[in-house]
């Protein structure tokens, strides 16, 4: 029953991912830029195609609060799941060893810490992530008793967008002027139009993040298959997994991605059409469009891992810390507002030591959210 539910689920998907692709070409993904999927009782952000799907989920029911858990995760905590409230299944994967000399052979599953090092230093053998299951899933908005979600703050601002994506880069970035994108892996080197050629910082970061995705599928980095011709199912293949990368990357960025503006540089292209001709069609040549919808959201997400893991939560980090001390000023003054009369008078009850109080944990929490690591999902390829 778990996996017929999972079937169900990943036909919506596609289902409503190429209506939106078909009627939005390269826009699409306006209605699919939402803070990343997470699990605020366990930590984990959800990748690769769990991501997708609760994306969409969150994009069919309209819902602007990122936060799943499962019914007993809510109970512990002391929540309640609102009566008539369904839940939404997502994939649940585990790790399988296999030996590489036979791997049809069934041979018998490390438990323990000892004997998963075992394994893993025994050369015959290898491992592959399988679908299991599921876990059913309630959004925070169908939770009673949970806080009420506050959206991050923008992690980057837009004036220092372009700055910090191409500063970051995996590859070097050269901007050209014209009307054309690309990724060249013999030159490992991305060409984008100038940032004055486009309508918002926004629009070129939605095209960097998609020629960037493109470069961890480099030999160095991630070695995906890159050499298909436009029109070939490796294209296809290529260009969806740039396309969820770099959706998946701005979600986790904090950055709500536009439809691309009429006067940006790619707008009227070779690129622009290319890429809309290619994602109004791009599921026709597969014998299993389903299939490969997911086997690429699993790429995508570690395309994703890749540029966050290795380009960009570092110096984020950094900014991070510059950002602080503004921040915490502010705590400042918002917490003096709270101690304040509406006549502007101090509260007497308000003593200097629940002051000091309120301010030590303003600060201790920017130090928690500033060291937090959120734990990541296997980005898994197989079905």
């Amino acid at each position: 029953m778990s996996m017929d539910k999972i079937k169900e689920a990943r036909e919506a998907l596609f289902s409503q991912l190429l209506a939106d692709m078909e009627k939005g070409g390269m826009d699409w993904q306006k209605d699919w830029s939402f803070p990343a999927p997470h699990n605020p009782k366990t930590g984990t952000v959800y990748r690769g195609r769990n991501a997708l799907l609760l994306t969409f989920y969150m994009r069919s029911r309209g819902l602007d609060d990122p936060r799943f858990m499962t019914f007993n995760q809510a109970k512990g905590e002391g929540y309640r799941v609102s009566k008539g409230c369904h839940s939404y299944p997502i994939e649940k994967w585990m790790k399988i060893a296999f030996d590489v000399r036979d791997p049809d052979k069934r041979i018998k599953q490390p438990k323990t810490p000892k004997e998963w090092k075992a394994v893993e230093e025994d050369p015959n053998i290898a491992f592959k992530f399988v679908v299991v299951g599921s876990w059913n899933l309630f959004n925070a908005s169908d939770i009673e008793g949970i806080a009420p979600y506050e959206p991050p703050q923008g992690i980057v601002g837009a004036s220092e967008l372009i700055d910090f994506l191409e500063d970051n880069s995996p590859c070097r970035v050269e901007e050209r002027p014209g009307d054309d994108a690309c990724y060249i892996p013999s030159r490992d080197t991305i060409i984008v139009p100038e940032r004055a050629q486009f309508a918002s910082e926004l629009s070129m970061g939605r095209v960097l993040l998609h020629e960037q995705s493109h470069a961890t599928g480099a030999a160095e980095r991630l070695d995906r298959a890159m050499n298909g011709t436009f029109g070939s199912q490796e294209y296809a293949r290529e260009e969806l997994t740039a396309e969820l990368s770099s959706l998946f990357t701005a979600n986790e960025l904090g950055l709500h991605l536009p439809a691309l503006g009429r006067d940006d540089a790619l707008a009227k292209s070779g690129y622009w059409q290319n890429h809309v001709a290619y994602l109004t069609s791009w599921s026709k040549g597969f014998e299993n469009p389903v299939s490969e919808l997911m086997q690429a959201a699993s790429r995508a997400g570690s395309a994703s891992d890749y540029l966050m893991g290795k380009c960009f939560e570092e110096p984020l980090a950094r900014l991070r810390s510059r950002d602080a001390p503004a921040q915490q000023a502010q705590r400042v003054v918002e917490v003096r507002k709270a101690v304040a009369l509406p006549g502007g008078g101090p509260r007497r009850a308000a003593s200097a030591r629940s002051l000091d109080g309120d301010l030590r944990a303003a600060a201790e929490q920017g130090r928690a959210q500033r060291q937090q690591s959120f734990r990541r999902e296997p980005s898994v390829s197989k079905d």
